[in-house]
This record gives C-alpha cells, sequence and structure tokens, in this order.
C-alpha cells in the first residue's frame, strides 16, 4: 500500500473510531463480496444483501467497519405517520458513513 492511501486509511481509521466504530478496515471489494450475505426481512422485504459489486462496478478497495451492538432494541422499527421506516439503532452507522465520506 502506498504512503499516501495508508495515510488515508490511517485518517479515516482515526475518525471512525472517533465516532464510535469498534472495528475498521480497508479491504479490496473482491474480499468484501466473499462474505457470506446477509439476511434482510423487513415487512414486504424478504432478500439478502447484493455484492458490492454490483453497486460499484469499478471499484477497487471497500471501507468497512462496525459498532458494538449488545441489545436487541437496535433492531426496533419505527414506521412514521408518511409509512417512511426508521431504525435508531442504525443511526451511528449513517453518522459515521456520512462523516467519512467528507473527510
Amino acid at each position: 500500500m502506498s504512503r499516501e492511501r495508508a495515510s488515508l486509511a490511517q485518517r479515516l481509521n482515526e475518525l471512525a473510531r472517533r465516532k464510535g466504530a469498534v472495528v475498521f478496515g480497508v479491504t479490496s471489494v473482491d474480499d468484501a463480496d466473499a462474505l457470506e450475505p446477509v439476511k434482510i426481512e423487513l415487512k414486504s422485504i424478504n432478500r439478502y444483501t447484493l455484492p458490492l459489486r454490483s453497486g460499484m462496478p469499478k471499484a477497487k478497495s471497500a471501507v468497512v467497519f462496525g459498532i458494538l451492538s449488545t441489545d436487541d432494541v437496535d433492531e426496533v422499527e419505527i414506521e412514521r405517520a408518511d409509512g417512511d421506516l426508521q431504525y435508531p439503532g442504525y443511526l451511528m452507522l449513517s453518522v459515521i458513513a456520512r462523516d467519512l465520506m467528507r473527510a
């Protein structure tokens, strides 16, 4: 890995951890796609996650991170009056992803 890439990965790692990530890494899209798909079951949705390559065909690397989840309440689903579904337990993932993209 070039020095510039290593520096960027280190900066992103530090930012993600400051925001609450407990794991962080940069991997090839091929390695990320080799992971087992995750089952998604929500009201009318019953499917698996798609490979990264299907949404980003030219990507070479992927930034991955995770937060600690110790309570089933993280899976709470709130249906708003307009029919929009929200999952408060996943808010931290969205905040970290947003901040990493801005870095």
